[in-house]
C-alpha cells in the first residue's frame, strides 16, 4: 500500500537515499541546480538565436517562432521542413544528416494516432489535420549548452545544403 508522505518524510527519504545529511548542503545543491539551469536556459537561447539567423535566408525552413512577452527555455529546437516542395523525405534527411554525425529527432507523434487512443475513440487519421501537418514536417536538432560555435554553424550549413 502507498503512504501519503509528508515534506518531512520525503527530505528525510531524499537524504537517507542520497547521503546528503544537512538541510544546508540540500540548499546550497538546489541553488548550484538552479544557477545551473539558469545558464543552460541562456546557451540554448544564444544558440536558437544563431540558429534563428543560420535558417532564415531557407524558404523551405521555418524555425519557432516565440511572441516577444514570452522567454523560451529551448528544450528542443524544432524545425518545420515543407518536404513536399524539396521532394525529400524526412526519413532521407535525417539519414544523411546522420551521416554527417548530425543527429536529429522527430518526436510528439499526434495523441491521436497513438495506438491506445485509435483503439479506445477510434481515431483515425486526419481527424485533426493540424497536428498531423506539424508532425510531417517537424524536425528537431541539436540544442545543449555544450555545442560549439563551430558545430552551431557546421548543423546551420549541412542542412541548408540539404533542404533546397
Amino acid at each position: 500500500m502507498v503512504e501519503e508522505m509528508t515534506v518531512k518524510q520525503i527530505i528525510q527519504e531524499y537524504i537517507n537515499n542520497t547521503g546528503i545529511e544537512t538541510v544546508m548542503q540540500i540548499v546550497v545543491i538546489s541553488i548550484i541546480l538552479i544557477l545551473q539551469y539558469t545558464v543552460f536556459i541562456k546557451a540554448r537561447r544564444k544558440i536558437a538565436k544563431a540558429y534563428d539567423y543560420g535558417f532564415s535566408k531557407n524558404k523551405f525552413i521555418k524555425t519557432p517562432k516565440v511572441n516577444k512577452n514570452v522567454k523560451h527555455a529551448y528544450h528542443l529546437y524544432t524545425l518545420l521542413i515543407d518536404f513536399k516542395k524539396i521532394k525529400k523525405s524526412r526519413n532521407e534527411i535525417m539519414k544523411k544528416l546522420k551521416d554527417l554525425n548530425i543527429g536529429t529527432q522527430v518526436l510528439y507523434i499526434p495523441v491521436h494516432l497513438q495506438p491506445y487512443y485509435l483503439k479506445k475513440y477510434n481515431f483515425k487519421k486526419g481527424d485533426f489535420p493540424n497536428s498531423e501537418i506539424y508532425y510531417e514536417s517537424c524536425l528537431s536538432i541539436p540544442i545543449f549548452p555544450g555545442i560549439s560555435k563551430k558545430e552551431i554553424n557546421y548543423v546551420i550549413e549541412k542542412i541548408n545544403n540539404l533542404i533546397k
